[in-house]
């Protein structure tokens, strides 16, 4: 056995899942598909205020980059409405920032990463153990260990072994966004929201400002090419196209976004599935940060006590739920 268990994926997910588990006592392996931790960040970082001290999460300064108070609504019509409280409610994250805090946490809690190693597809030789075939690089190697738990993201390469009823794509959006620095006119405290479908059919568009005078600018749509609809809104909305005239882009992400509800079943002999994989994400904004960092965790305190019992069975496994 090379080891306990095998957390595929590194984002908040895969790292939470992996940190539970090392600290329980497992023997944990994270795998990363890519070379670093955090890159590409596909995500705006926005999360609720309440909803992260609720879990217990401290982070450090340099992973929150600003405190929102409320929002700025723009109708197609042009009309504006404005929400705001006296105190900050969201946080607005370094998702990068986020990623890497929370592997290193998962590697002081004792797991280890190995990076370039994207999931191909598992076996399960015998009721005691799984095999987990993993591309890195140019090669394929074999790992073995009691089970996986996938939390690839949006687009899981182990999805396949799932039901047809589970890859559903009719209720995602696709998105586009775009890190720009000296945006116009921008008031800090507050996100922009934008509604209509000529500049995102069927979702929304935002600008979400960092303290340092940048912002995130994005949208999602549910039919036609996220990039172009994402050039449009930059340099066409009436209002946007001002606050961006002298911006400079950097960091452009493109991303799907599951807003179905989470998958019927997360669990199966041997594996355990969560965050974007599970697609237990916000239906009414695409946020994942929370569920994730929830899901993650019993994740991790499931599979723990999977591998310590030696039971890796689809009975075991359904307490995940």
């Amino acid at each position: 056995m090379d080891t306990d268990i095998i957390v595929v994926g590194g984002g908040v997910a895969g790292a939470t899942a992996a940190e539970i588990a090392a600290s329980l006592g497992s023997k944990v392996l994270l795998l990363e598909e890519h070379d670093r931790i955090g890159i590409p960040s596909h995500c705006s970082g926005h999360v609720g205020i309440n909803s992260m001290k609720r879990l217990g999460i401290s982070l450090p300064k340099q992973v929150i980059r600003n405190q929102i108070r409320g929002a700025i609504f723009h109708s197609p019509s042009g009309q504006v409405l404005q929400l705001e409280r006296q105190a900050p409610i969201t946080w607005v994250l370094d998702r990068k920032a986020l990623d890497e805090h929370l592997a290193d946490k998962a590697q002081k809690a004792g797991a280890q990463i190995q990076f370039n190693s994207r999931a191909v597809s598992v076996q399960t030789p015998n009721d005691d153990h799984v095999q987990l075939r993993v591309s890195v690089g140019a090669k394929t190697q074999a790992l073995n260990c009691r089970l996986i738990v996938d939390c690839e993201g949006a687009s899981p390469a182990l999805a396949r072994l799932r039901p047809t009823s589970e890859r559903s794509r009719s209720m995602w959006v696709n998105s586009a966004q775009v890190h720009v620095d000296h945006v116009e006119d921008l008031n800090q405290d507050m996100v922009e929201v934008y509604l209509g479908s000529a500049y995102a059919p069927g979702f929304f568009a935002w600008i979400i400002p960092w303290r340092d005078g940048s912002a995130k600018v994005g949208l999602a749509t549910r039919e036609g090419n996220p990039r172009l609809f994402l050039e449009k809104f930059m340099t066409k909305h009436p209002v946007v196209s001002r606050k961006l005239k002298n911006a400079q882009r950097r960091d452009v992400t493109f991303h799907p976004i599951p807003l179905g509800g989470p998958i019927r079943k997360t669990y199966y002999p041997s594996m355990l599935i969560a965050g974007d994989s599970a697609q237990q994400v916000k239906p009414t904004t695409g946020g994942g940060i929370v569920f994730s960092i929830i899901c993650g965790k019993i994740a991790g305190e499931v599979a723990h006590d999977a591998s310590r019992c030696g039971d890796v069975s689809e009975a075991f496994l359904s307490k995940y739920v």
